[in-house]
């Protein structure tokens, strides 16, 4: 059986897509698009930012790694702290350096003026100004606040206690839960730890319980396409929910764990390899695959020392083959492929395109940025740089 970590890498390949949605074309935006993306195209180590057509958007290379860039802007982490700019041939440099901030969304990005006992929370916008300044809430200091997403953001108090802010800054759902997720189509996942046990359910943006919590089954991740993930406590299988908490996939011991949605496809572990479903729960591709990652342009798959791609349909784009050390499927029929230490654009054929090569990578691979989501007034170093907890959840 597969370890957990192996299907958490499914779901990073997932969260590729919240980037890519609204530069491919998808017409609903969510937090945190972005159209630029951190590349390395010297061996020597300096960055550069890279759009989706494959230009370099910078006249001169950044000697620090940039944070993807989202509307627009981007942040570096300098010995100052972190310090942000708007992308450009020559960057523009908005507000300060500060101890700790989140990318950009919907028009605000949430950073920490001062450290620890002494670190306030600010929303900035665009221009580096503060529009929301966050001490204290309900008489209990604020240590940690996430991004905005559909008008609202979590915020958590000195008691470890979450709730959330409107865009004026004011708590409209109380410090009642342990832990939450940002609000996605109109619902958010809450937790309470009650006696032995966890909690978890939905509440919609007027704090309303709309998916009851319950200890039953475990609720783990946002909805996406109308849809999100559930496990059976009592054997661990997983299903899925619709957002009025109808079972659309009942529990089925071929799926041990199911990923989100991405344009009707999912991919599901059957606790040995990896297969494609729909919403209803067709086997789409069987589970013969090591590792699939889904792009809007196409679906990866991995099988031993063998890659290819699959339309959404499960229908073979590119034959398995060992050419390349990973394939993702891009724009206008192109391909990132890896080969040996860069990767390079090709076509369907495999006819390189341009004469560019990128060194992007580390362990986690060519797409290794990370999604920054929140701030905490104890924000440890620089490590949290690549936290992004609000997008994922560590049960995988």
């Amino acid at each position: 059986m597969k370890t957990k970590l192996s299907f958490r890498r499914v779901i990073l390949a997932v969260l590729l897509i919240t980037l890519l949605n609204t530069a491919q074309g998808c017409s609903k935006e969510k937090p945190g698009i972005s159209k630029y993306f951190p590349v390395q195209t010297e061996k020597s180590g300096t960055w550069n930012l890279m759009d989706m057509d494959g230009n370099l958007i910078l006249d001169k290379d950044l000697e620090h790694r940039p944070m993807t860039a989202t509307e627009g802007i981007f942040f570096i982490l300098t010995k100052e702290g972190f310090e942000y700019y708007k992308a450009g041939k020559e960057p523009l440099k908005i507000g300060t350096a500060y101890f700790d901030g989140s990318i950009f969304s919907e028009g605000l990005a949430a950073v920490v003026q001062g450290e620890g006992d002494g670190g306030i929370i600010q929303y900035i916008d665009h221009e580096g100004n503060a529009k929301i300044t966050l001490h204290k809430l309900d008489n209990t200091r604020i240590t940690a606040a996430s991004i905005f997403s559909e008008g609202m953001a979590w915020v958590k108090n000195e008691n470890d206690k979450y709730g959330f802010i409107d865009k004026s800054g004011t708590l409209v759902i109380p410090f009642k839960y342990d832990y939450v997720r940002p609000f996605h189509e109109g619902r958010a996942l809450v937790s309470q730890d009650a006696e032995y046990s966890t909690k978890t359910g939905f509440i919609d943006t007027k704090g309303e319980e709309v998916i009851q919590l319950t200890d039953k089954y475990y609720y783990f991740d946002d909805f996406q396409e109308g849809y999100t993930t559930f496990r059976d406590n009592s054997n661990g299988y997983h299903g899925t929910i619709d957002t009025t908490g109808k079972i659309a996939i009942g529990i089925n011991k071929e799926f041990y764990q199911i990923a989100p949605f991405m344009n009707g496809v999912a991919v599901f572990d059957d606790g040995d390899s990896y297969g494609l479903t729909d919403t209803k729960g067709n086997v789409m591709a069987q589970p013969k695959y090591d590792a699939i990652s889904l792009f809007p342009a196409g679906i990866t798959v991995r099988a031993k020392d063998k890659c290819g791609v699959l339309d959404f349909e499960g229908k073979e784009i590119i034959p398995m083959t060992d050419k390349y050390g990973s394939i993702a499927p891009w724009t206008d029929g192109k391909y990132l492929v890896r080969v040996g230490d860069y990767a390079i654009f090709v076509d369907q054929n495999g006819k390189q395109i341009g004469t560019d090569r990128y060194y992007d990578y580390d362990e986690r691979g060519f797409w290794s940025y990370m999604q920054k989501a929140f701030v905490d007034i104890y924000h440890l170093g620089q490590e949290d740089w690549f936290n992004y907890s609000s997008f994922n959840n560590e049960d995988y």
